[in-house]
């Protein structure tokens, strides 16, 4: 077998691999308060409903956080804060394209917010 035909061959047998050629997706977003300010040290949890693969995040001073490289599928982001109540929302995230998910955390009225 020549070079030329090893290397066709493994290419075809790379590219018959489900998600081999697919690009990765991207969840971002802002998390802020009811003021519209931005909440520092948020954590956030991204699981993917069909591996159920989890990652862990926090945001950062501005309140942005930002989850890659992530494959195509469904997403349940889990946001939450000492003081405030915990925010879960659903994300599709396609091959290639980002996905935006902002969050708005409500004082819990519990415990007092640090922000």
């Amino acid at each position: 077998m020549t070079r030329a035909a090893v290397v066709a061959a493994f290419a075809l047998l790379w590219l018959s691999c489900p998600g081999a050629a697919s690009e990765q997706g991207q969840i971002s977003g802002v998390v802020q308060d009811a003021a519209g300010s931005p909440v520092a040290g948020a954590r956030i949890v991204i699981r993917n409903l069909e591996t159920g693969h989890e990652s862990r995040h926090a945001t950062g001073p501005d309140g942005r956080y930002l989850a890659r490289p992530l494959p195509a599928g469904t997403y349940r982001v889990t946001v939450t804060r000492t003081g405030f109540r915990a925010v879960r929302l659903f994300v599709e995230v396609e091959d290639g394209r980002p996905a935006t998910a902002p969050v708005k955390l409500l004082w819990d009225g519990t415990r007092r917010a640090r922000t």
